[in-house]
């Protein structure tokens, strides 16, 4: 699966970003290995208006400030200044405080970045 990543971003990395965000929409291999993977959860899909206690939350940097989006809140959540240089750093930080510390011990979560392949 990674070299099919690999493989989409050198073709793709040239792109407008909407233009590569619908290439990758439309990828029959990308939809293929999705429903295979689907249907091989452990637990049923929800229902649509079902309250789940796990979901998707973003960390974006939009003009120097890190945003929270969580679909789970009136809206987006300003945590202040960011750079592209600081942007992990504070995201985690706020992580740190928000998630972890508030929870401690709870396990029930994980953490994936998307960004730049770093080029030696």
């Amino acid at each position: 699966m990674m070299v099919f990543f690999l493989r989409f971003l050198n073709e793709t990395k040239d792109l407008d970003p909407h233009i590569r965000g619908e290439k990758f929409g439309s990828l029959q291999e990308l939809q293929r290995v999705h429903s295979n993977m689907a249907t091989e959860g452990q637990t049923s899909a929800p229902e649509a208006d079902a309250k789940v206690a796990h979901h998707f939350v973003a960390f974006v940097n939009v003009g120097g400030v890190l945003y929270e989006f969580d679909g789970g809140k009136q809206g987006p959540q300003n945590h202040g200044p960011t750079t592209e240089t600081t942007f992990l750093k504070d995201t985690a930080g706020v992580i740190k405080r928000e998630f972890m510390d508030k929870l401690p011990g709870e396990m029930g979560f994980s953490v994936i970045t998307l960004g730049p392949l770093e080029q030696d």
